[in-house]
C-alpha cells in the first residue's frame, strides 16, 4: 500500500537574537511589574539557556505526540482495511492506489469507509439531520406570514 512517511522529524529549535531580546524584555517587564519585589522576581527567573532547553523539550514532546498519534491512526486504518471482506479489499486497494491526494491514514480511513458502509451510513445520518433541520425552518417560516 502507498503511504507518505511522517514529515516532521526532531529538529533544533531556531535561535536568533530577536528571540533572545524578546525573552530579555519579557523578564524585564515581569520585574518592573512589581517594583518593590523586583529583586525577588529576578532571583526566580531562569536564564536564556534554560529557556532554550525548555523550548527544545516542549518541541520534542510535541513532535513525539504527533508521530505517535499518526502511528495510532495508521494502525486503526490498517485494522479497518483488513476487516473488509476479501471481495471488497480489491476495489478498496485499487481506489487507494489511484488516490491522488496525500497517502496518510486519514485518507485511507475515508477510502475504507466508502467500501465498508460506514461512510454511506454517515451520509444518510447527515442527510436525515439536514431534512429535519429544513423541516423546522420551513415550519418556522410558514408560521410567520410576513416572511413568506
Amino acid at each position: 500500500m502507498k503511504y507518505n512517511t511522517f514529515q516532521v522529524k526532531r529538529r533544533e529549535v531556531s535561535v536568533n537574537e530577536r528571540k533572545a531580546a524578546a525573552f530579555r524584555r519579557k523578564q524585564q517587564r515581569e520585574a518592573q511589574a512589581l517594583p518593590l519585589f523586583s529583586e525577588q522576581i529576578r532571583e526566580q527567573q531562569h536564564s536564556w539557556d534554560t529557556e532554550l532547553e525548555r523550548r527544545q523539550a516542549q518541541d520534542d514532546l510535541t513532535v513525539g505526540r504527533m508521530r505517535s498519534f499518526e502511528a495510532q491512526m495508521w494502525r486503526k486504518a490498517r485494522a479497518m482495511y483488513f476487516a473488509l471482506p476479501l471481495e471488497l479489499r480489491g476495489p478498496c486497494k485499487a481506489e487507494w492506489e489511484a488516490w491522488r491526494g496525500p497517502h496518510n491514514p486519514f485518507n485511507l480511513i475515508y477510502v475504507v469507509q466508502k467500501h465498508n458502509g460506514v461512510g454511506a451510513a454517515r451520509e444518510e445520518k447527515m442527510a436525515a439531520e439536514r431534512r429535519a433541520s429544513n423541516a423546522r425552518i420551513a415550519a418556522t417560516v410558514s408560521a410567520q406570514p410576513c416572511l413568506v
